[in-house]
């Protein structure tokens, strides 16, 4: 699992590239507005498989499940 702070904004270029497949099952991401992610998209793909994405209360995050790929959940903390 990943915990995102609260101040995060972004996400860099190939963030979570060198993971591998289905090393990720759970991510926190603690701001409110969700973070843009640049570019590696495919590795980001890859990095993390049919989890749940644990996000504040009345937050946006839908556009990261089409970075996320399938099987990922969002659960609102």
């Amino acid at each position: 699992s990943i915990t995102i702070p609260s101040g995060v904004t972004t996400i860099g270029s190939c963030a979570f590239g060198g993971l591998g497949g289905g090393i990720l099952s759970s991510i926190t991401c603690l701001p409110q507005k969700a973070p843009h992610i640049y570019n590696c998209l495919g590795e980001f793909n890859i990095a993390v498989r049919n989890g749940i994405l644990k996000v504040p209360q009345g937050s946006d995050y839908s556009s990261w499940l089409s970075y996320l790929g399938s099987g990922w959940k969002i659960e609102y903390i």
